[in-house]
């Protein structure tokens, strides 16, 4: 990232966890061709190559089941980029399936 927030997305989680809103929920994003009237797009800020850092890991979870709970998400409609879009084969950079067991079993310690 260059510093400049890109407001394609619905929302951003900066390194530190802070979560900044771009689109609000009821505005069609410009993040995914085909899914942005049916989807929330969510961005963790970070340079090519990097890993997530803890606080944007643990801000995505408490946001994704923020989400999931205000919008009855089902978890398997968690999804990467990568799985939406062929030419993103590396975004968001992690295994979404894993990434979905291991919010499932977040929620499970939150209940």
């Amino acid at each position: 990232m260059n510093g400049v927030i890109n407001y394609k997305k619905s929302v951003w989680v900066a390194l530190n966890g802070q979560i900044q809103v771009g689109r609000k929920p009821n505005k069609n994003g410009a993040h995914a061709r085909g899914w942005n009237s049916k989807s929330i797009g969510i961005c963790l800020i970070h340079d090519k190559g990097d890993k997530f850092t803890f606080p944007q890991k643990r801000a995505l979870n408490n946001l994704l089941e923020e989400l999931v709970n205000k919008y009855d998400i089902p978890v398997k409609n968690i999804l990467g980029h990568c799985e939406i879009d062929k030419k993103k084969p590396d975004c968001p950079g992690i295994n979404m399936e894993v990434f979905r067991e291991n919010f499932k079993e977040f929620i499970k310690r939150r209940l």
